[in-house]
């Protein structure tokens, strides 16, 4: 089974699931980048984009934030240095934007939902 850690935000705590079919932020994008993982089920308004190496992930986690049309993010075993987790965590919470580390291991399911 994923296992789903989230590295921040807004103050309230809820789970991965009902963050997803919240309504409050549908009319903006749910991103899952990961190699080994697939939505379970149709979700509106989510996109999944195959992981890149770190470099180009910084890049795409930048711009997806930046955007404005993004409300959250997974992200299959994120992997940040402190100085990049400082910077990714400002434009998240200069944007409204959730991250979410989705940890898997080789006997892991391949879905979150």
């Amino acid at each position: 089974m994923a296992a789903l850690s989230s590295f921040m935000f807004h103050g309230q705590q809820a789970s991965a699931v009902d963050r997803l079919s919240s309504v409050s932020k549908e009319t903006k994008w749910t991103y899952l980048i990961a190699n080994s993982l697939t939505f379970s089920s149709h979700i509106n308004s989510a996109i999944r984009l195959s992981k890149p190496d770190n470099q180009t992930l910084m890049l795409w986690l930048e711009r997806l934030i930046s955007g404005s049309q993004c409300a959250r993010i997974y992200v299959e075993n994120l992997q940040l240095s402190h100085v990049q987790l400082a910077g990714i965590t400002a434009l998240c919470l200069a944007y409204g934007v959730e991250l979410h580390n989705v940890s898997t291991s080789p006997l892991t399911a391949s879905s979150i939902s």
